[in-house]
């Protein structure tokens, strides 16, 4: 999980790291017993020490969605190539049967020909099924049924890829934003922890400064979040 993490926002694992240090200072005597004085209760440090590790699970969800992502841009990739190779074949054999005919040169255009269907994925998507559609009503030379079948297949396996892909990308995009919504909440409760020790351990007096150096504060002078 640790590698995973470190792949994410550093600023983001670092903060999250402090914040585990601190709570745990928090939880231990005298501390502990000081900072309930102060409002900081167990519960209040158990709460944020548990939301430290769901945030830091929403981060390596996120990453696992952008390695799915990944992968799934790969497999689109080559379902694009493969259904553009068989919409080629399809206007190949348009063209032999209606490109001379003048009287049906017009067919050529429910074919796709003269788009561009590498323009853009929304243009594949657009002109493909459409394409496919006029090989079930008519024969087009060396294209029988198990051709017809096979492209099928290409645009369905394309299309679904794609769904696929755009699945990841939400998915990830989603657990980023809910990590940032939660280590804001975190981090704005870590400096309340430390603001209380700033008060019971200022850093006026030398010998508060190992109790300082537990909550990450400043030796020698004030905490300012």
């Amino acid at each position: 999980m640790k590698q995973k993490r470190n792949a994410l926002n550093a600023a983001t694992l670092k903060s999250l790291q402090a914040t585990e240090t601190i709570a745990q200072a928090a939880q231990r005597e005298p501390f502990r017993a000081q900072l309930e004085a102060v409002e900081i209760t167990p519960a209040f440090v158990a709460t944020l020490r548990a939301d430290t590790a769901t945030c830091h699970q929403t981060l390596d969800d996120a990453f696992d969605a952008d390695q799915d992502h990944k992968g799934r841009t790969t497999a689109e990739g080559v379902a694009h190539k493969a259904l553009i190779a068989v919409l080629r074949r399809i206007q190949a054999a348009a063209s032999q049967k209606f490109a001379r005919d003048p009287e049906n040169a017009h067919k050529l255009a429910q074919y796709g020909i003269g788009t561009n269907l590498l323009d853009s994925r929304a243009v594949l998507a657009q002109y493909a099924p459409g394409i496919l559609s006029h090989l079930s009503t008519e024969s087009l030379p060396g294209l029988g049924a198990a051709f017809v079948a096979q492209a099928a297949q290409a645009l369905s396996t394309w299309t679904d890829a794609q769904s696929g892909q755009a699945a990841a990308q939400q998915t990830a995009t989603q657990k980023r934003a809910e990590a940032q919504v939660q280590a804001k909440a975190i981090t704005d409760r870590r400096i309340q922890v430390q603001y209380a020790i700033e008060g019971l351990y200022p850093h006026t007096l030398s010998e508060n400064a190992a109790a300082r150096a537990a909550f990450l504060l400043p030796k020698t002078r004030p905490f300012r979040g």
